[in-house]
């Protein structure tokens, strides 16, 4: 996976800066799975954070050279088995830092994100998110973006999707997305539910106290938020992380609204989360 084992280990030792040896007040986890087009892009965009921040890539069994791209600019590489609650918990486990930031592979933090962090973290107060808003991806990420989703969990049943050259990003498309993100804001304050397009981040002592994650192939980030709601409630910081809208444009604005709402409520009513899971990869309500 890495070519020769000393390639892999100069490229490790090159991760390693200098101030690597101290302790660190954050640990950004990021799980990642077959990013090798986008990683070292998106990694470059984290590297300003890294004298108080060690940035931790859990890989879930890439079969592309996202492990190797990866390592210049990290200070761990993990591998766990595959299934982003599974990775983030292995990357907690390993963590140095205080506060935990977990982070997706398609979502970008908001200037100065860290300081504004610990301004609002307590120890009364031991966990929030951001508020976030949606990135219209161009026509030809689509394909790339739809194959990686269905990667992150054993491939559900093959369906026709939408041409992906009906993905205009016309005025009402972009104000959809607004209001998307607009509601998934407000939702998230009057429930205390966070989503993990969201950032969470949260002081390791209490992810420690409450379990970490469930080990669940769906919904992994609302039961975790339902256990810290008996801690506190979460700090919801009005900065805005950036997630991509691969998701809505691939299937559908409306469809994919209606979607993501009956998989929340069958949750909710105790369906399994692997039958919630091929539901969400198809993009479908109904398994054929």
């Amino acid at each position: 996976m890495f070519g020769s084992p000393s390639l892999f280990q100069a490229l490790r030792v090159r991760a390693m800066p200098p101030y690597n040896m101290k302790p660190y007040k954050f640990s950004i986890i990021i799980p990642t799975l077959n990013e090798a087009n986008t990683i070292q892009a998106y990694l470059l965009t984290l590297q300003v954070l890294r004298a108080c921040a060690e940035i931790i890539v859990v890989d879930g069994g890439s079969n592309d050279d996202t492990l190797l791209l990866a390592t210049p600019y990290t200070d761990k590489i993990l591998q766990a088995n595959q299934g982003r609650a599974t990775q983030m918990n292995h990357g907690a486990k390993h963590a140095t830092g205080e506060i935990l930031l977990f982070l997706h592979a398609d979502t970008t933090l908001p200037e100065h994100a860290l300081t504004l962090i610990e301004q609002s973290i307590t120890p009364q107060q031991p966990w929030g998110r951001f508020d976030i808003q949606l990135r219209a991806e161009p026509n030809n990420n689509l394909v790339t973006a739809r194959s990686k989703e269905m990667q992150w969990q054993r491939p559900a049943l093959h369906r026709p999707q939408r041409d992906l050259t009906e993905f205009p990003h016309s005025a009402w498309e972009l104000g959809m997305l607004k209001i998307i993100a607009f509601m998934m804001n407000w939702r998230s304050r009057l429930t205390g539910i966070c989503t993990g397009d969201q950032a969470l981040f949260v002081n390791k002592s209490a992810f420690t106290a409450v379990g970490g994650y469930p080990e669940l192939a769906l919904m992994e980030d609302i039961t975790l938020s339902r256990a810290l709601k008996k801690l506190s409630p979460p700090v919801c910081l009005r900065a805005k992380v950036t997630s991509s809208a691969r998701r809505w444009q691939q299937h559908g604005i409306y469809k994919t609204i209606v979607l993501m709402w009956s998989l929340r409520l069958r949750y909710y009513l105790g369906a399994n989360p692997t039958f919630l899971t091929e539901l969400y990869r198809m993009g479908t309500l109904w398994k054929r």
